[in-house]
């Protein structure tokens, strides 16, 4: 069930119905059939396909009409309600989905130069292809974003605090000139422009976080085990 739109945008009322799909990820991937055999599904083209770089899956507890209901919000802005099997299917849903955008999505290039007013946002351009980062990199990359959004919204005179906190030392870097974000004009404040501005790095900062979260365990459940001295 969609949702939103690319940009953000309600759907209209006549196309946020229900509809049955089999979905299988592959990478980036999100494809989505409307037979589910096995047979259909390795032969045929999907009948819909989403990219899920730079995407954010989760819970969505505050939809109570249907059970197992998870979120999928893209990197286009479009957002969409997914109802599992079980709510271990819709779990494993989010962390498949996470984990995919975390290993793979590349690096955020900046939002195009127009003649925009100095006070108009411009998202920045989320790349569909692939990462070719190792996952360490990928991790600090992963910092060094969430030390770079975190210096734009105080800069904004926005709170950072309005996203979930993470006090581990490893996710508190510092930010450093070349990963910092530049310093951007202070629209008045309760400005809409700002207000969007706002609200887009807050999502950013959970967003990555959540990926960060991921790696990190990755990266910890890959580790040597110590070896233990015996006498």
């Amino acid at each position: 069930k969609q949702i939103l739109d690319s940009g953000g945008r309600r759907t209209r009322k006549g196309r946020r119905s229900w509809r049955r799909v089999y979905c299988v990820l592959k990478d980036l991937s999100l494809a989505m059939h409307k037979d589910d055999s096995v047979a259909a599904v390795a032969a045929a083209s999907p009948d819909a396909e989403l990219r899920v770089h730079h995407s954010l899956a989760g819970p969505a507890p505050e939809y109570t009409k249907r059970r197992h209901v998870w979120r999928l919000r893209l990197a286009s802005g479009a957002e969409l309600l997914l109802q599992a099997a079980s709510q271990a299917d819709a779990d494993a849903w989010v962390e498949a989905v996470n984990r995919a955008a975390a290993w793979l999505s590349a690096q955020a290039l900046p939002a195009p130069v127009g003649s925009q007013p100095a006070c108009a946002f411009a998202r920045p351009l989320l790349p569909s292809g692939p990462s070719n980062l190792p996952i360490a990199e990928q991790l600090i990359r992963f910092r060094e974003q969430v030390a770079s959004v975190k210096s734009e919204l105080q800069s904004l005179g926005a709170s950072s605090g309005d996203a979930p906190s993470d006090t581990s030392p490893a996710a508190q870097p510092t930010a450093t000139p070349a990963t910092a974000a530049a310093s951007p004009v202070v629209c008045p404040v309760g400005g809409a422009e700002r207000q969007r501005h706002v609200a887009f790095l807050q999502h950013e900062l959970v967003r990555y976080r959540a990926y960060m979260q991921l790696l990190e365990a990755e990266i910890a459940s890959a580790a040597p085990t110590p070896a233990v001295a015996s006498t």
